[in-house]
């Protein structure tokens, strides 16, 4: 099955970081960060 692809926009990096570590734990695929919504 192919994993499910993710972006994830937070303006604290860190969250950023551990949120992205978190969901390739789980099986996700993060093709992209953004810093703000914007």
């Amino acid at each position: 099955m192919a994993k499910r692809r993710v972006i994830i926009a937070d303006d604290e990096s860190l969250i950023r970081l551990d949120i992205k570590e978190m969901l390739t734990t789980l099986g996700y695929l993060v093709v992209g960060e953004a810093g703000d919504g914007v």
